[in-house]
């Protein structure tokens, strides 16, 4: 094994059906406590979050995503699915309900 090479940034998003940003949260990993260059290559890591969610969004169904990027230069790292081919820079997690206040 080894460390990760690199600072990225978690990014959590709400996205509406035409891809809109309703919420966002982006940090470093472990509420920023583990920054992703103190990782050992392997290691795996439960966060959470919570996202606030725009007073304007309308109620109804939304995707919540994440990914991470490169905290200096902002690119998104690519994901890749168990057989090694690339399928995104952002993992759909679940959707979710935005209720009215």
């Amino acid at each position: 094994t080894g460390r990760i090479e690199g600072k990225y940034t978690v990014f959590n998003q709400v996205l509406a059906a035409d891809q809109e940003i309703v919420g966002q949260l982006d940090g470093q990993p472990g509420c920023e406590a583990m920054p992703t260059d103190d990782w050992n290559v392997g290691e795996l890591l439960t966060d959470r979050y919570q996202i606030p969610i725009a007073p304007d969004a309308a109620a109804g169904e939304y995707k919540l995503v994440t990914g991470m990027y490169n905290t200096k230069h902002g690119d998104r790292l690519v994901m890749t699915s168990p057989t090694g081919s690339v399928t995104d820079n952002a993992f759909d997690l679940t959707p979710i309900t935005v209720q009215a206040k």
